[in-house]
This record gives C-alpha cells, sequence and structure tokens, in this order.
C-alpha cells in the first residue's frame, strides 16, 4: 500500500464508531504519516477486536505495527509482528500514539518489529509470542479452551504466532494439533457413533 496519509494494510481509518474484528493484513504500508499495518487512524469511538498485522511500515510520523494513531478509541486482544521504520516521531511496534484510547490485552514482537517502545500494548520477544499461555493469560479465547469464553476466536499452530479460527486449512483436525491423527480419527467415529444412535430402528 502506497499513499500520502491514513494508510493501513486493512484500512485507512476506522472512523466514528466503525468496528473491525477478527481480520488480519500481511501487506508492507509505505507512506508518510498515520500509518499502521492493520490501520492507520482509528479514530471516534471506534473499535479493533482480535486482528493481527504482520506487514512492515515505513513512513513519518504516527506509526504503528498495527495502528498509527488510537484517538479516543479501543483496540483490545490483538497483535503485531511488522517492523517498523520512521524518520522522525510518534511511532511503536504497536500504536504510534494512543490518544485518549483504550489499548488491552495487545503485544507486539520487539525482535521482528525492531523497536522496543510503543505507546501502548505489551512487549514480547519472538519465543513468547509464539506461547499459548502469552494469549490466554490475557483473557485471549482459544480454541480447545473454556476459561476465557466460547466463542473460539483464536488458534495456535505449532511453534508460530495465533492465527484466527477462520483460517484453520484442516477442518478435521479437531483437536487442532496440526495434523489429522487417531484422536481426529476416534473423535471422528465417536459422533458417527452418537449420530446413528439417534437414527430410528
Amino acid at each position: 500500500v502506497g499513499g500520502t496519509d491514513r494508510l493501513g494494510g486493512l484500512c485507512g481509518k476506522n472512523n466514528s464508531y466503525g468496528t473491525i474484528s477478527n481480520s488480519y493484513a500481511t501487506g508492507a504500508v509505505v507512506c508518510d504519516d498515520y500509518l499502521g499495518g492493520l490501520c492507520g487512524l482509528n479514530n471516534r469511538h471506534s473499535e479493533i477486536l482480535n486482528c493481527y498485522a504482520t506487514g512492515a511500515v515505513v513512513g513519518d510520523d504516527y506509526l504503528g505495527g498495527l495502528c498509527g494513531e488510537n484517538d479516543h478509541s479501543t483496540i483490545a486482544n490483538c497483535y503485531a509482528t511488522g517492523r517498523v521504520t520512521g524518520s522522525n516521531w510518534a511511532k511503536g511496534g504497536f500504536c504510534g500514539e494512543n490518544d485518549g484510547g483504550s489499548v488491552a490485552g495487545c503485544f507486539w514482537d520487539t525482535q521482528a518489529s525492531h523497536t522496543g517502545t510503543s505507546d501502548g500494548g505489551t512487549p514480547k520477544t519472538t519465543a513468547l509470542m509464539q506461547t499459548h499461555s502469552t494469549f490466554t493469560d490475557a483473557g485471549w479465547d482459544f480454541v480447545l479452551e473454556a476459561a476465557n469464553g466460547q466463542m473460539d476466536y483464536w488458534y495456535m499452530p505449532p511453534g508460530d504466532y495465533p492465527k484466527l479460527w477462520w483460517q484453520y486449512p484442516l477442518p478435521q483436525d479437531t483437536d487442532f494439533s496440526g495434523a489429522v491423527d487417531l484422536p481426529d480419527l476416534r473423535k471422528l467415529c465417536e459422533e458417527h457413533l452418537i449420530k446413528a444412535g439417534d437414527l430410528p430402528n
């Protein structure tokens, strides 16, 4: 993505009670000001929920791995891993500037972003960003756990960052182990027997 300002890998400006949820962006964003790996400007009581960005962000001011500026709005349960490069000020691995907004349960990879600063979010190493408990301890709702809710927004591939549940490539992998194996076959057989038992004789 390239242009002048207020650009993001997914959305340039999320404005006036807008909501971005269960989404991600991977493309690089190169411009001047108000740039984010996902959203350039989250503004006027808007929300970004359960999202992530991995693309590089390159510009001047108000740069963030996920959001350039969060202005009186909310970002929750999101992360960023992209490298952030800026020539001036207000840049961060997660958010360039958080102006009167809320950033809760969010993280950025300090090694991948090449920056240890952000106006909002919690810094983590790559190893911790690929650790399940980093996110469940912050209240993220994953598959195969009930403590943080039943919506199952996220899953954790082995040796990788969290992904959104709808990205999962193997629907038969019921235990999210990364392979369709005997436990999955066992569950499939159990479900088949239960359904068969409900059929009339």
